[in-house]
Parts: C-alpha cells; structure tokens; sequence
C-alpha cells in the first residue's frame, strides 16, 4: 500500500485537547473506518482516534504535521509526534516533541535526507534502514517503538471538518 498522508500522536489527551494542540478545533461528526482515515484523499477534514494513551489526529492534507515537520511547535506539555508518508514523492518523516520542544526533526526524499535538526534518537539506530533509504516502514517503526500504535483495521475513526483553507 502507498501512504500518501499524514499524523500527528498525542500523549495523554482527549482527541478534542490534542486537536488544540495542533492548532485545530472541530466538532466531530460521523465515525468511519480505519481504511478512509488513515488511506483516504480527503479534503478539509482530519480524523481522530484513541490508541492506548495517545490521540491519533490523521491528516490527508498535511495541514498540522507539514508545519510541525518544518518549524512549527505544538502546545502540548507531553509526547507529540508528526510524521508524514508520502510515497508519491517518496518523502517520508516525523518530528517527536517533548514537553513543547522540538527534540528531533527528520525527513527523507528518495531515501536522502532533507531535514535534520535535533540529535538522532536511540529508536532511530534500532531501526533498520533499507538500502534505498527510509521510507513508511521506517517511519512506522519509529512510531511504534515511541507510542506503542499499531495499525488496526478495525479501529474506528472521527471525521472532524475542518474551515476551507
């Protein structure tokens, strides 16, 4: 499967604080799959879930973690990680914050890396990378060995809708 979205993890939070955190807030409406939430092309729109103690905000648009993944900082006193999977352009990344702070920024195209700030974290030398470079398999490694989230297709999902940009 090609991912072309992205992600945000938020520790320890209702799915409303951690949509604040990114900047965003939106009443939620219908529940739909795994599939559409986290694969769909949607516009205007994010999805929220609960896995263990982290929020899952899904975002198709990259409205939230395209910031983070640059130079944006969430307002959130706990873990936060962005990521983001495109294999359109074969970009793929995540930004981890601790306490309101960029820790680490890292994002790969065609398995080079274009964005490095902050000390490599002790996951990332767990991890191993393929020969063509990072790409989603890497990226949710990381994600898994930070938050502990897996996918699971049976997961349910809100849509929040989000104000036209």
């Amino acid at each position: 499967m090609g991912w072309n979205t992205g992600a945000a993890f938020v520790s320890s939070v209702t799915e409303e604080v951690a949509l604040t955190a990114v900047g965003l807030t939106s009443d939620p409406a219908e529940w739909v799959s795994a599939d559409e939430a986290t694969g769909a092309f949607a516009t205007d729109v994010v999805f929220t879930s609960r896995c263990g103690d982290w929020t899952e905000i899904w975002d198709p648009e990259l409205r939230v973690t395209a910031r983070m993944l640059e130079k944006s900082t969430p307002v959130h006193s706990g873990g936060l990680l962005a990521v983001v999977l495109s294999s359109v352009s074969s970009t793929y990344g995540f930004a981890w914050f601790q306490n309101g702070e960029a820790v680490r920024r890292a994002v790969f195209q065609d398995g080079e890396p274009v964005v490095s700030a902050g000390a490599a974290l002790p996951v990332e030398a767990e991890i191993p990378i393929p020969s063509w470079g990072p790409d989603e398999d890497y990226v949710f490694a990381v994600v898994r060995k930070l938050t502990g989230w897996d996918y699971d297709p049976d997961r349910r999902y809100r849509r929040h809708a989000l104000p036209p940009r």
